[in-house]
């Protein structure tokens, strides 16, 4: 009877993580949605650049992150597929303030509006021409102000980048 209550306990608690993990990665993607959405449009309206979609893509650009920024001083990288994402496995006082960020977001199905300053999303996008790489690239650096009705850019840095030299540096260096 003791192993079968205890087996309950621990299947409880498993399936209690599966759909905290469930529900935060839902969020997450709809948030990665909006953003690559809005940096669409705004690459399309401002600078002419027409992004064409690639069917592996979840999130916009051949390589990006995602981050929380709390404070000046606390960044938590939340979604990255740079080639070394170490960093975003530390455990400091930025990985403190996103448990308490997480928790929140698992137990009001919704951000924590006031506990951040910003999401910053940074990538780098190949531009094509037809199926072909065209030999130039855009890095940008946009950061947004999330409110409960919408996402607000609220800074933003593009670079064009010519040649293949200039974009392996780029995708190399440290973001």
């Amino acid at each position: 009877m003791r192993k079968i209550i205890l087996i309950c306990i621990l299947l409880f608690s498993v399936l209690l993580n599966l759909s905290s993990q469930s529900r935060f990665n839902r969020i997450i993607d709809s948030l990665e949605n909006n953003i690559s959405q809005l940096i669409a449009n705004d690459l399309i309206v401002n600078y002419n650049f027409v992004i064409s979609q690639r069917p592996w893509w979840t999130c916009l650009g051949d390589s990006y992150e995602l981050k929380i920024v709390f404070d000046e001083e606390c960044t938590y990288t939340i979604v990255s597929n740079k080639p070394d994402d170490s960093k975003h496995h530390k455990l400091d006082k930025s990985y403190t303030k996103f448990r308490l960020f997480n928790l929140h977001l698992n137990n009001q199905n919704e951000l924590p509006y006031n506990f951040f300053k910003y999401f910053k999303y940074i990538f780098l996008i190949g531009k094509k021409e037809g199926d072909l790489f065209s030999g130039d690239a855009i890095f940008g650096e946009y950061k947004f102000k999330a409110t409960p009705l919408e996402l607000i850019i609220i800074d933003k840095k593009i670079e064009t980048l010519t040649g293949e030299d200039k974009i392996i540096e780029k995708y190399n260096a440290d973001w």
